[in-house]
């Protein structure tokens, strides 16, 4: 009887490398767009288990696409590796690493635009994570560059918001109570940037109590002067000056994940 040789299948060249999917690509392009984000935000966007965003986390940190950061008590940050970065963004911006200081906002901004992108029906059924329909403030501070010597720098927002109708939101999100001076030229700085933007409105996201309270009061006499203006312009009177973006004060009370939770004592997260 003839011996049939046993044909060896020739070794990938990619052989113990982790591939990239899809969906992997998006998670990735997302988080150079936001500079990072809490794995327990990644979780809630894919819709997946605890245990399985932390697969995830390690299969990505295998591939060295991210790192890791502990910086607080909540859950692991992830944030993109710098050749990551610059391969999704086009661009080669400064490094950067989540910092306790700063982690608070950068994790309500995360969780504000998974919350429009649901709440605008712009991702598919049991996902929030998208690319279109986003302008980062990471982006629009490339954009936007620094200012030249002696001149003032200017505002940049937290992002833009792009609704299916082509409609642009301008995006705020305010944790920390300023003064009524400091808001007053804020808001005014936003307006100017609303205007350059093209932004028909202003989503302004404040932490609740003290924070919402003094802004809600703030935006009502911004609604006031541009009733003011469009009601001038019906009539055509007045400066002739644009009445500005439609203001919208909302409570961060309704974006899920929008400050660290952390387990109860009798209910551990777990790993």
């Amino acid at each position: 009887m003839a011996m049939v040789e046993k044909r060896q299948r020739k070794a990938r060249s990619d052989a113990g490398q982790v591939r990239q999917t899809a969906r992997d690509a998006l998670v990735l392009h997302w988080l150079c767009q936001m500079y990072g984000a809490p794995l327990d935000l990644i979780q809630e966007a894919l819709q997946i288990g605890r245990p399985r965003a932390y697969q995830l986390a390690d299969r990505w940190k295998r591939a060295g696409w991210i790192d890791k950061a502990v910086v607080d008590p909540g859950p692991v940050w992830l944030y993109p590796r710098k050749h990551v970065v610059e391969q999704y963004l086009e661009w080669s911006p400064a490094a950067w690493v989540p910092k306790v200081t700063t982690s608070a906002h950068v994790r309500a901004v995360a969780a504000v635009r998974l919350h429009e992108t649901r709440l605008n029906g712009l991702a598919g059924p049991g996902d929030a994570m998208e690319l279109e329909h986003w302008i980062s403030e990471r982006q629009l501070a490339h954009e936007q560059g620094y200012a030249k010597k002696g001149q003032p720098q200017q505002h940049t927002p937290d992002g833009v918001l792009i609704l299916p109708s082509g409609e642009r939101v301008l995006i705020e999100v305010e944790l920390t109570a300023k003064s009524i001076e400091r808001y007053q030229q804020k808001l005014a700085d936003i307006r100017i940037r609303a205007d350059q933007l093209q932004c028909a409105h202003v989503a302004y996201y404040c932490k609740p109590g003290e924070v919402h309270r003094v802004v809600s009061g703030q935006v009502a006499e911004r609604r006031k002067e541009r009733e003011r203006k469009v009601f001038e312009q019906s009539r055509g009177i007045g400066d002739g000056g644009l009445p500005g973006p439609m203001w919208h004060v909302k409570s961060l009370e309704e974006v899920k994940g929008w400050q660290l939770e952390l387990p109860r004592p009798d209910r551990p997260e777990g790993r």
